[in-house]
């Protein structure tokens, strides 16, 4: 491999073009041939050439995919709003990617990446980018990545507690996907939690709605197991699944069933009743993503991956009832 090169001139007289070339195809100016894009943006990107910040802006990548299952005060799109925050703070320039358009990966000259992505084509196409760090957000089980995540497990955990500590004994969750590694270390934290409290636990227990209309799943499971108390395991959960149980089934929140969920900002208070959730903090797992990426991309030599795991925020409102030995009889 020729010498790294260390300023554009440099990279200019190993590709062979001028260097007002180089900096216009770092960055992404049109007007260029194609053929003399990929020639320089191979080069740097097999040097891991950055240029110096007065000659072009950090830019970092935001993945996103599967973001039609995104839902109003859900999780992604709170989350994508304080990464987008965090980010114009520190005056670093942004492209925003959705599954339909991960080819522009290779369009431009991408110094980092923080990751919402869960489908193997994701993966694949980001890894293809030699010596770019990511940071996946909400996922630690790609160990080439660092992550920065929530405590899933023990989101879980504190559910059941909280329902078991209310005289709840037949509790169940909900969630959306059954195999990605939130919903495997909920069900994980689910499971020990309700043997360790002496409940039976199996496949009745824990029912996810793989993106599917959720009436079938609800009904199904009100009809079955009878559930006193449920974990909807997912901020976009909660808005339909209490609308099923209320309106539709006619059932009364929390005479009837009570309800715990995760915290859809300005969405979950506002429900009727007022849902108890768990808080993940969005602002500080933005903010430490970010963080993390910029000390990656500022490293002058490959760092090893590293995981940052963040506690989660028990907030008390009105779905949860109080169940006495009487109501079990």
């Amino acid at each position: 491999m020729k010498n790294k090169a260390q300023s554009i001139y440099e990279l200019a007289a190993q590709t062979g073009v001028s260097a007002s070339t180089v900096s216009r195809v770092l960055n992404g100016r049109h007007g260029i041939g194609e053929a003399t894009r990929r020639k320089v943006l191979s080069l740097a990107r097999a040097q891991g050439f950055r240029p110096r910040m007065v000659a072009r802006r950090v830019t970092v990548a935001v993945v996103i995919d599967r973001y039609q299952f995104a839902s109003l005060g859900g999780f992604v799109s709170a989350l994508l709003s304080n990464l987008v925050e965090m980010l114009s703070k520190r005056q670093i320039a942004v492209e925003l990617l959705t599954q339909h358009n991960l080819e522009r990966l290779q369009e431009g000259l991408i110094d980092g990446i923080l990751a919402m992505a869960w489908d193997d084509a994701s993966i694949e196409a980001i890894r293809k980018l030699p010596k770019v760090p990511v940071v996946t957000l909400n996922r630690m089980d790609l160990e080439d990545c660092s992550a920065v995540a929530t405590d899933h497990r023990e989101q879980a955990v504190a559910a059941v507690e909280y329902l078991f500590s209310r005289g709840h004994r037949r509790i169940a969750m909900l969630g959306e996907e059954r195999y990605n590694w939130g919903s495997t270390e909920r069900i994980a934290g689910f499971t020990e939690t309700m043997k360790a409290k002496g409940l039976p636990v199996d496949d009745r227990h824990i029912v996810f709605t793989d993106h599917q209309p959720i009436y079938g799943v609800v009904g199904r499971l009100m009809s079955g197991l009878k559930p006193t108390g449920i974990f909807m395991a997912s901020e976009d959960l909660a808005l339909e699944a209490s609308y099923i149980l209320r309106d539709v089934l006619s059932l009364k929140i929390p005479q009837e069933v009570s309800l715990i969920g995760m915290e859809s900002p300005n969405v979950s208070e506002f429900l009727a009743p007022p849902m108890t959730t768990l808080k993940q903090p969005l602002d500080e797992l933005a903010e430490r993503s970010v963080e993390l990426l910029l000390s990656l991309i500022e490293a002058k030599e490959p760092t090893k991956p590293q995981q940052v795991k963040l506690p989660n925020k028990l907030i008390e409102r009105e779905s949860v009832a109080t169940l006495t030995d009487q109501d079990h009889a």
